[in-house]
């Protein structure tokens, strides 16, 4: 695909109109596979104009809702037929387009989301930890709120991102697009797994102690000072 739909329809590829699309989110799981999950959420009277033919679409403003609907879309650039498991799902008013796709971590490493709608990208892995940074202006940016969401099969080792239960989320807005900030690293082998968790656990641990020893200090102070007054009574 010459201009990469995932581009989330913006002006980047060269159209000027402000499409219908009202929210974009991105889920990605990381384990053994990098399994990719974009859903695009748009009005169903879109899906109404989008049944006409492609050349009466082409200066339209729907013409890539057109794209999104009808072609195959392609998560990553190869000469092999590869493409995203595509489900449209009506939702009253609403239309869902729902794109996923199970990434090898070698193809992951050239998915269209990350080349093409970060200015900056870093991919660092080896077989104990993977990781990625994304920065600067988020290029697929076309006035629509977008969340990224991540959750992993690992321990997440350091990250940015706002968690919610397992996952970890990212918002990107008219306020923030140009400057984005995204760091996720998860470690993935499993003794630095163990040891984090450890870790972990004997910090909560000791805190633990730590309070229960001020809880005794404090109650004991106050025994004291409670019979020292009962002797000062009885003399």
């Amino acid at each position: 695909m010459v201009c990469f739909v995932i581009l989330f329809l913006l002006s980047g590829c060269g159209n000027k109109y402000d499409y219908d699309i009202d929210t974009v989110v991105y889920n990605l799981n990381i384990g053994k596979s990098f399994k990719e999950n974009i859903i695009f959420t748009y009005s169903k009277d879109i899906y109404d104009i989008v049944k006409k033919e492609e050349n009466d679409l082409e200066s339209t403003s729907v013409s890539v809702e057109y794209t999104l609907l009808k072609d195959k879309l392609e998560p990553i650039n190869s000469v092999h037929n590869i493409y995203y498991d595509k489900r449209i799902i009506n939702n009253g008013n609403k239309v869902n387009i729902e794109l996923k796709y199970d990434f090898l971590e070698v193809e992951y490493d050239y998915s269209q989301f990350i080349m093409q709608c970060f200015e900056n990208y870093e991919l660092l892995s080896d077989e104990n930890y993977f990781e990625v940074t994304l920065s600067g202006e988020f290029l697929c940016y076309n006035n629509k709120n977008v969340e990224i969401n991540v959750t992993s099969d690992y321990i997440v080792d350091s990250t940015n991102g706002e968690k919610i239960d397992r996952e970890y989320m990212w918002f990107i807005n008219e306020n923030n697009y140009k400057n984005v900030n995204i760091h996720h690293k998860v470690l993935r082998d499993f003794n630095n797994q163990l040891k984090k968790h450890n870790l972990d656990y004997n910090y909560n641990g000791l805190n633990f102690v730590i309070m229960i020893i001020l809880v005794i200090i404090v109650m004991y102070s106050l025994y004291k000072v409670y019979r020292m007054k009962k002797i000062s009574s009885d003399i």
